[in-house]
């Protein structure tokens, strides 16, 4: 007599939103780009393994709310944002798995030309992330970047402050002064051409790396 088999299959419901956030099983996404501003949040709900019977007849369900699980589950999940995309790019997609991806970017923040401030939504994104990374206690480089237009000693002292802007949202939110380092590269370091509008946009960043 041969025995039943059954099978576990997880059944994940998502929910896509621009409300409520919380850190287990949720990623935030934010970006800005040609046509506007934008937040997603996906977040994993619920979680069910459903044992079933080869022949397809339902035997056996029990839900989990097992934080690791929906972390997994939510990281198969496709991302709603191109990256490549957009202008401004924030992510909390990085940031649970820290220990293991020393230099991996979090988040690209852009800036309008000799302009080193956030916008509102940009800032409220950047907030909900900066809280993950508080809880996380991880230790972080963030670097300020400039297009060519002006002198390079200029450059350099606007991309330093668009990473000082950056990182006070990131302390307001109680990361700690000490896990933090800021640098400014000035022009130095180009995503894309200078030679065009739309290269010296992407070149006018700030970078968020994970520094453990």
């Amino acid at each position: 007599m041969l025995l039943p088999r059954f099978y576990l299959l997880p059944v994940v419901m998502l929910s896509l939103s621009f409300g409520a956030y919380s850190s287990s099983g949720t990623r935030i996404e934010y970006c800005n780009d040609q046509n506007g501003e934008y937040r997603y949040t996906t977040e994993v709900v619920s979680v069910s393994g459903i044992g079933q019977h080869h022949n397809g007849f339902l035997q056996i369900e029990q839900s989990s709310n097992d934080r690791a699980l929906k972390q997994a589950l939510l990281a198969m999940n496709r991302s709603q944002v191109n990256q490549d995309n957009c202008n401004t790019f924030i992510t909390n997609e990085n940031i649970e798995t820290s220990s293991s991806k020393d230099g991996k970017q979090v988040a690209r923040l852009q800036f309008g030309f000799d302009n080193a401030h956030l916008s509102p939504i940009a800032r409220q994104s950047l907030n909900r992330v900066a809280q993950d990374l508080a809880k996380q206690k991880v230790a972080l480089q963030v670097e300020g970047h400039t297009d060519s237009v002006g002198a390079k000693q200029y450059n350099q002292g606007l991309g330093l402050e668009r990473a000082m802007n950056t990182a006070d949202v990131l302390f307001f939110q109680g990361v700690e002064r000490e896990k933090v380092v800021m640098k400014s590269y000035g022009e130095s370091k180009p995503v894309a051409t200078n030679s065009t509008v739309e290269g010296r946009a992407s070149n006018r960043r700030v970078d968020i790396l994970l520094n453990e």
